[in-house]
């Protein structure tokens, strides 16, 4: 419920303050739209560009999109290359998590 009021609200602040009015501590902030090229259109140029070059420009690919690429195109009894895989550094976080208050049942003893 809180959040859908807190969303209500930055709606209504946004349009006020690009209709012109102040609201003390707060101000409109944009950011330029991210430009991009379709990855179809970078295929059209990959011979000019070169393979390498145009992997190195796209990065790494996750594992699991590896996986799902070689499930998809290569022949069932190829046997998938594990060495590939490259694995990171893990990491711990702290997370918080909802407890439930516990309500216990009287138990009957023998006295």
């Amino acid at each position: 419920m809180l959040d859908d009021f807190r969303e209500r609200a930055e709606e209504i602040a946004k349009k006020r303050l690009i209709g012109g009015d102040k609201i003390p501590g707060w101000k409109l902030s944009s950011r330029k739209a991210p430009e991009f090229v379709y990855h179809d259109a970078v295929g059209r140029y990959i011979d000019r560009f070169g393979f390498g070059a145009v992997l190195g420009a796209y990065g790494n690919l996750s594992g699991a999109k590896f996986r799902e690429l070689w499930a998809a195109k290569m022949p069932a009894d190829t046997p998938f290359p594990e060495e590939l895989i490259q694995r990171g550094a893990g990491s711990v976080s702290l997370r918080r998590v909802s407890t439930k208050p516990t309500t216990t049942k009287p138990t009957l003893t023998n006295a």
